[in-house]
């Protein structure tokens, strides 16, 4: 199954669990993300089985810092890479729970995510895109693409 025939419910089931239960946030599918918006933080992870694929989480970066505050309670500092390695996990959950949810018996096939920061240029027209508001306003942004 490719990422494209991934049914919508599932996407927006796992990513709402997976964010109220990592950020402390609820979270709906609604709000509209700018991807091309310049200073995002993202994360990006393959894939592999059952579902094939590419997975990108994103975030405005002054959005990834006040997440990040909020979870470290001002014990850390939001530095940049801080924010890339919160965003890696966040998505690593989100995909394999998609992956389980797709076929529970199997065994999740991932990639290692990797991140960014600035803006999410690689993005192409069969790309799906969904958003997802957070209790406090902040928008998730969260792309699904095929692999070639």
């Amino acid at each position: 199954m490719n990422v494209q025939q991934l049914d919508t419910r599932v996407i927006d089931s796992v990513v709402t669990e997976v964010l109220e239960s990592m950020v402390f946030l609820g979270a709906e599918p609604a709000g509209d993300f700018d991807w091309g918006g310049g200073a995002l933080c993202w994360s990006s992870i393959d894939l592999h089985t059952p579902v094939v694929g590419e997975m990108v989480i994103a975030v405005q970066e002054q959005d990834a810092a006040e997440l990040f505050e909020l979870l470290w309670a001002g014990e850390r500092a939001p530095e940049p890479a801080a924010l890339r390695a919160l965003l890696e996990e966040v998505a690593n959950a989100i995909a394999g729970q998609a992956q389980a949810q797709v076929d529970p018996s199997a065994t999740a096939g991932l990639g290692l995510p990797t991140s960014g920061s600035g803006a999410f240029t690689a993005q192409g027209p069969a790309d799906r895109r969904h958003s997802y508001t957070l209790d406090d306003g902040k928008v998730v942004g969260l792309l699904l693409r095929e692999l070639v």
